[in-house]
């Protein structure tokens, strides 16, 4: 079965490596997948946005035209929502949505303060890790990829994803990433939408 994902929001989100484990997730499951990255030459504030389409068989095309799900992590990305499928999932950021709500009434809307969470890994974490990162909001990517993973009822090796993409000092990220999508997956689970996707 096809499956086809946009993800979007500005640089510096980590929207990229989000579909980098998105796709991943799906090679592990033995899926054939198309990751293609689509963002301005800024190496942090553009607007980024990629597809992650999957299938049980061959992919016949890298874009998505009309994606079933619709992971948003910005304000400007929510212009994105009008190529959304009729009754697919549309996830995004209410951290950094402000002023705006969804417009359509035909799709799946799931709200996430994902930047609001993954701030709050500062209290989840040991203070002296916690010392050593940049900002633990650098990981509302990971707090959205587990809200995604928790309303498909998907439960993935976390650390052989994160250990393929992240070695040696990178490494170090780990740890921040896995309690950053558990955090995601437990704020769906309180919400009662854990396996709704399923």
């Amino acid at each position: 079965m096809k499956h086809q994902i946009l993800l979007s929001g500005h640089g510096g989100q980590g929207v990229l490596d989000l579909g980098n484990f998105l796709a991943y997730h799906a090679l592990l499951e033995g899926r054939h997948v198309v990751f293609t990255p689509s963002y301005g030459p800024e190496s942090r504030g553009g607007k980024v946005r990629c597809y992650v389409i999957t299938n049980d068989g061959e992919v016949d095309s890298p874009i998505a035209e009309e994606p079933d799900v619709e992971l948003i992590l910005n304000l400007p990305s929510m212009d994105f929502e009008p190529l959304l499928r009729p009754g697919g999932l549309f996830m995004y950021n209410t951290s950094l949505v402000e002023g705006r709500k969804p417009e359509r009434d035909d799709t799946v809307i799931v709200p996430v303060p994902a930047t609001e969470l993954a701030g709050e890994l500062a209290d989840d974490l040991d203070a002296g890790y916690v010392k050593t990162l940049r900002d633990v909001k650098m990981a509302q990517n990971c707090v959205m990829w587990g809200a995604y993973l928790s309303y498909m009822g998907a439960e993935p090796d976390l650390e052989a994803i994160f250990g393929h993409f992240y070695t040696g000092k990178k490494a170090h990220f780990n740890r921040l990433n896995i309690a950053a999508v558990h955090k995601g997956m437990a704020y769906i689970t309180e919400q009662g939408l854990a396996g709704k996707g399923a």
